[in-house]
C-alpha cells in the first residue's frame, strides 16, 4: 500500500471513530433526514447528555443546530470532538456584522467592495439623503437578518425619524443605498439565499482553509408586487421566508435570468469575503476541526447583476410550508437531501471516508478525547 502522508497519517491516529451527535433542533433543519443520512454512512449516534458529561469519549462529529428559542443548547460546547459545523462565534463577526464586512472590504478590497456591495456608512455619518436616493436603515449584528426594526429614507423627515428609532439603541446602525431595479418573481421583489461552506484550517495545518458556494438556493420574496415609492411599505420592499407563498428555489424557480451568470457572478462576490473571514475561521477550543454553512444573501437586478446584502450564521432551513406541515410534491425535502449531501461530501467526507479508504480499513468506535 502507497506510504500515508505524515500529516494525514497525524489524522488517522487520533480519529475518534465515526460517532456523531445532533445538538438543537426546531428551527426549519429536518434531523431526520440528517439522522438517516450518517447511519447510511455507516455513522453511530450517541446522545448529547452522555457526550457532554465529563470524562465522555470524544465523538467524530457535533452538528449543531438552533434551539426553538433561537440559541444553542449549552451542552454542545461541552463535547469534545474532532468535527463540528460550527466557526469560533465572535470571531466570524467580521463578515456576519454587515457593518463590519463592509468596512473591511472597503479597505481590503475597495474594487470589489464598489462592484458587489450596495454603497454604506454609518448611520450616524448621514444627515441629508440627495433628491431620488434612497436609503436603507437598519441595526447590524446576529439578528439584524431578522427584519426588524428596518426604515427606509427618502427624504429629511423619514432620516430623521429612522435614526430617531435606530441610534438610541443600536448606536452602530447602518445606512445603504437601496437597490431599486431588483428582479422580480411573479412582480414580487425577491433574492436569493445561497449556501456557502466554509473550513477552517486543521490545527495541524493538514487541511488548507476552503470556502465554496453551493449551486443551489432558495428564492424569498416580498409579500406583494413591487413598485417604487410607497417605500414604508415593508410588504412591497422586504423579502423574508414568511412573505414567500411557497418553496422556491434557486436556479429553476428564477425565470427570466441569465442564472448560470448569476451563479459565477455571486461567486466571484464571495471570493474577497472568504479572504476576510480565512484567518478568523478557526474552531471551537472543544473540537480539534470545523466548518460552517453561511446564508449569503444575493439580490438580483434587471441589467442582469447582484448586490451582496449580507452574510448570515443563521442560516434557517425553513419550508414555506412548515406550519401546516406539508411539502407539495417533496420538493423541499428533496432540496434539504442534496444540501445535506453536499455538505457531507465537502466537510465531512474529506476527514471520515477518506482516511477509512487510504487505511483500507474500519475507523475506531471512537476513545477518550486528549484534549
Amino acid at each position: 500500500m502507497e506510504a500515508l502522508p505524515v500529516q494525514r497519517k497525524m489524522w488517522i491516529d487520533r480519529v475518534t471513530g465515526k460517532t456523531f451527535v445532533v445538538s438543537g433542533g426546531g428551527v426549519g433543519m429536518d434531523h431526520a433526514q440528517l439522522r438517516a443520512m450518517m447511519v447510511a454512512k455507516g455513522w453511530r449516534e450517541r446522545g448529547i447528555a452522555e457526550s457532554s458529561a465529563r470524562g465522555a469519549a470524544a465523538v467524530g462529529l457535533v452538528w449543531v443546530e438552533l434551539m426553538p428559542e433561537k440559541r444553542f443548547d449549552p451542552r454542545c460546547y461541552r463535547v469534545h470532538c474532532a468535527l463540528k459545523n460550527l466557526l469560533d462565534e465572535d470571531r466570524k463577526q467580521c463578515i456576519c456584522n454587515k457593518g463590519e464586512l463592509h468596512r473591511l472590504l472597503a479597505e481590503r478590497a475597495p474594487e470589489a467592495a464598489g462592484r458587489w456591495l450596495a454603497h454604506t456608512r454609518l448611520l450616524c455619518d448621514v444627515h441629508s439623503v440627495r433628491e431620488g436616493e434612497v436609503l436603507i436603515l437598519r441595526p447590524v449584528g446576529q439578528w439584524a437578518w431578522a427584519g426588524y426594526e428596518i426604515y427606509h429614507a427618502y427624504d429629511e423627515r423619514s432620516l430623521k425619524e429612522g435614526k430617531r428609532h435606530l441610534l438610541k439603541q443600536f448606536p452602530g446602525a447602518i445606512a445603504s443605498e437601496y437597490v431599486v431595479d431588483p428582479l422580480t418573481w411573479h412582480g414580487r421583489k425577491c433574492h436569493m439565499r445561497m449556501y456557502w461552506l466554509v473550513r477552517a484550517a486543521s490545527r495541524d495545518g493538514s487541511r488548507p482553509f476552503q470556502a465554496e458556494l453551493w449551486e443551489r438556493g432558495k428564492i424569498l420574496t416580498a409579500a406583494a408586487e413591487y413598485h417604487t415609492g410607497d417605500w414604508d411599505n415593508k410588504e412591497v420592499h422586504d423579502s423574508h421566508g414568511h412573505s414567500t407563498p411557497e418553496d422556491l428555489l434557486f436556479p429553476e424557480d428564477l425565470e427570466g435570468a441569465d442564472t448560470a451568470d448569476l451563479l459565477r457572478q455571486m461567486r466571484e462576490a464571495l471570493v474577497p469575503v472568504g479572504e476576510v473571514l480565512r484567518n478568523a475561521a478557526v474552531p471551537f477550543a472543544e473540537s480539534r476541526d470545523a466548518f460552517e454553512v453561511f446564508g449569503a444573501d444575493f439580490l438580483p437586478t434587471r441589467r442582469g447583476t447582484v448586490v451582496l446584502m449580507e452574510v448570515n450564521e443563521r442560516v434557517g432551513f425553513q419550508s414555506a410550508h412548515e406550519a401546516e406541515g406539508t411539502d407539495p410534491g417533496g420538493k423541499y425535502a428533496a432540496f434539504l437531501g442534496a444540501y445535506l449531501h453536499w455538505v457531507y461530501d465537502k466537510a465531512i467526507a474529506p476527514l471520515f471516508d477518506e482516511a477509512q479508504a487510504i487505511l483500507g480499513m474500519e475507523v475506531p468506535p471512537g476513545r477518550p478525547a486528549d484534549h
